[in-house]
């Protein structure tokens, strides 16, 4: 009982921690429930920093210090939100709402598919809580991620061992998970991996529950349900629900980045802006990935929002209604200032940035391997049939939105981020020594996740506004 209690104590700190950045970046653009949705992600990206800190100047990671810091930042907020109401009203208006065309209404087969959709999230959701109360069984994470944490918790210092006497590896993993399942760990007697799952486990269903919210409200309730659905349905992403690897949470981040920055682009507002460039920063701080599928797509988008070129107009990048000078103070440089300074420590340190070193960068083409990447793709059994699913929606989409360009062109940023992601992520299998993890079955699925869950997510905006007939909702 006292270690149920502790686990809910350690994550009301986070929430309402988490929920007070929240409220300060977006100064009232957002709902309270998406506030408070948002509350524990944004919470253990705060306890990943603080973490960071204490690393930098060598403070211990013991209980008295890392509560202590966390009741200094509740404080330091406390006293930014008095300041702020005094002197600066909230005059950020909420994000607008869609047109509410529920679809699921139209027919009883509506219903019936919406009934299924539901379904299909409990049984996933289940299936998460279920597993994350078995000891760890995960290879990744007996090496690296849980028994990282452990040993970093018994050291009260992060570790970063160049060998693997103590049973870990991969050193230069950020921390936010490490960090996570320490903090949680710590009002405890003895190490539990129950627990370390289980704050995980929260940070997976806070941060998909608060994705529902935002969808909700960008595009209705059918979208949201569509896009929950055809997400956590992936067969690979729903074993990593069971949690163990990191994956799973650098795409939540991920997707809550690129929805933010959709209500940024379509409404001006430099706040969504803000918090879309601090999620994308978090997802970097859950593996170097976020690095790559993540804050250099981010980036890119807001540079051809800077440079509108004939194509990015196209795009719709250059129609923002935000200014330059926003861009840049927004979403620029928060996203370079929050995501550089792990890959600084590693610098310092001397380690390389990626855990298979410099041969990463190594081009050559791999032609042999296509085959096996068509393979895990559309014929192996992590994805499914959702790839097939994905062609399917997109196909329809083009059909539909031929003489209604407008409903199709707003979302265009969220397709042009996971083609991108997964031009680079077949890049990296294909043209570079990581064909290895390709051909080993290792982490090219793991990585073609992010384009595939974009799609989703793009895909599901789009179809319930075609199939009710609303092509201008989304402008």
């Amino acid at each position: 009982m006292m270690s149920l209690l502790f686990f809910f104590g350690t994550a009301v700190i986070l929430i309402v921690e988490g929920r007070m950045i929240t409220v300060l970046i977006t100064r009232g653009s957002l709902t309270r429930s998406e506030e408070w949705a948002l509350g524990f992600p944004m919470g253990a990206f705060a306890n990943a920093l603080l973490f960071f800190v204490w690393t930098v100047l060598g403070v211990s990671l013991s209980t008295p210090f890392v509560f202590g810091g966390h009741l200094v930042i509740l404080a330091m907020l406390e006293i930014m939100r008095r300041v702020r109401r005094a002197s600066t009203p909230l005059v950020s208006p909420k994000l607008t709402r869609s047109a509410q065309h529920d679809v699921f209404s139209v027919s009883v087969f509506s219903k019936l598919l919406a009934l299924l959709f539901a379904l299909a999230i409990a049984i996933k959701l289940f299936y998460g809580v279920s597993h994350a109360l078995m000891p760890t069984y995960y290879y990744d994470s007996v090496s690296q991620w849980t028994m990282r944490a452990k040993i970093s918790s018994i050291d009260q210092a992060i570790a970063f061992d160049t060998d693997e006497l103590r049973g870990m590896s991969k050193p230069q993993y950020p921390i936010l998970l490490h960090s996570l399942q320490i903090f949680f760990n710590l009002p405890q007697n003895v190490w539990k991996d129950s627990v370390a799952n289980g704050a995980t486990l929260l940070l997976s269903v806070t941060s998909f529950f608060a994705l529902f919210l935002l969808i909700k409200r960008y595009a209705g309730i059918a979208s949201a349900v569509l896009a929950m659905a055809l997400i956590l349905t992936i067969p690979l992403l729903s074993m990593h629900l069971g949690q163990g690897y990191g994956d799973i949470h650098m795409l939540a981040f991920i997707l809550l980045s690129a929805l933010s920055l959709l209500f940024a682009l379509r409404e001006g507002n430099s706040e969504m802006l803000l918090l879309s460039a601090v999620l994308i920063s978090a997802s970097s701080w859950v593996k170097q990935e976020g690095l790559i599928f993540g804050v250099l797509p981010f980036l890119l988008i807001l540079m051809m929002s800077l440079v509108p070129t004939r194509f990015a107009r196209r795009l719709h990048f250059g129609g923002t209604k935000l200014r330059r000078t926003a861009l840049l103070l927004f979403g620029v440089l928060p996203a370079l200032f929050l995501s550089l300074p792990w890959p600084l420590l590693l610098f310092a340190k001397g380690l390389p940035l990626s855990p298979h070193g410099g041969g990463d960068l190594v081009l050559a083409f791999h032609g042999d391997a296509v085959s096996e990447a068509l393979r895990q793709l559309f014929a192996a059994g992590s994805f499914g049939v959702h790839w097939y699913l994905a062609i399917m929606f997109l196909m329809l989409i083009i059909s539909m939105s031929r003489k209604s360009v407008s409903a199709f062109v707003p979302i265009l940023p969220m397709f042009f981020w996971a083609g991108i992601t997964l031009l680079g992520g077949l890049i990296i299998f294909l043209a570079t020594p990581n064909v290895q993890f390709l051909l080993n079955a290792q982490t090219f699925c793991r990585t073609m996740l992010i384009p595939l869950a974009l799609l989703f997510l793009g895909i599901s905006i789009v179809i319930p506004w075609l199939c009710a007939g609303d092509n201008d909702a989304l402008a």
